[in-house]
């Protein structure tokens, strides 16, 4: 009887554990940022020229699972070992699952900063610690979306924005405006979370509103495509008003 129970168990971790399981991405400017889930191994890495002929993958950590715990079946924590040796500590991972979308919410910045207190306050962190965290753990706020490979080859099947017609060049900046607008009216510690991000954050706040309007989120560094879209329209004064106001609301 026990043996039988111990198999459905295994069984019912598996089958919860699939939704997480395999490669996610999300988009870093012109690069995708990607998270591989394991039954044993949390994979992340950054392909650099996505769907270019000059694209190559680098994986930046690899780290090993000691735990993983699954939440009202949406909700994965994984339980990880981080650096070596007397320096090595148990590290926590927050992903949600979203059905209807096929998308995995991350970056979780409270539950981060919360863990990382309790982590401070204590000589070393166990495993039944940890848990008694994530059963209290309620953050909701997500700063990242990864999503899965079918997803992201149809949204960079988008035309870019230099070949968008104008009223949807000048809704796209209208609406970046207002988002930056809102950012910057936050308060110190709501920006941290952003400043953290750092390579990502542009993406993070500006592939929604890409997506939103069907235009394809990869976009260069260094505000090329502002310069593109400037000398395109230089006798346009909609659209450079609509730049220009874009330009300072980044400010």
């Amino acid at each position: 009887m026990k043996k039988n129970i111990t198999i459905l168990l295994l069984m019912l971790s598996y089958i919860l554990n699939a939704q997480f399981d395999g490669s996610w991405y999300a988009f870093r400017i012109n690069d995708l940022s990607f998270n591989t889930i394991t039954k044993c191994k949390l994979i992340t890495g950054r392909i650099a020229n996505y769907n270019s002929k000059k694209e190559y993958t680098t994986n930046i950590d690899s780290l090993d699972i000691k735990k993983s715990i699954i939440k009202n079946d949406s909700v994965l924590y994984l339980i990880t070992n981080s650096g070596s040796g007397s320096f090595k500590k148990l590290e926590v991972h927050k992903f949600v699952y979203h059905k209807k979308s096929n998308t995995l919410s991350t970056f979780y910045f409270y539950t981060l900063k919360k863990y990382y207190e309790i982590q401070s306050s204590v000589e070393k962190l166990e495993v039944k610690d940890i848990e008694e965290f994530i059963n209290d753990d309620d953050s909701n706020i997500s700063y990242l979306t990864y999503y899965r490979k079918e997803t992201i080859d149809s949204y960079i099947g988008y035309p870019k924005l230099i070949d968008q017609p104008i009223d949807k060049i000048v809704k796209l900046y209208e609406n970046l405006s207002l988002i930056y607008l809102t950012l910057n009216s936050k308060t110190e510690e709501e920006k941290l979370p952003y400043f953290l991000l750092k390579g990502m954050s542009k993406s993070a706040i500006e592939v929604p509103a890409y997506l939103e309007l069907k235009i394809n989120p990869l976009v260069s560094p260094e505000d090329y495509d502002e310069i593109l879209i400037r000398d395109k329209f230089n006798n346009n004064k909609i659209v450079i008003d609509a730049l220009e106001k874009f330009k300072n609301s980044k400010r």
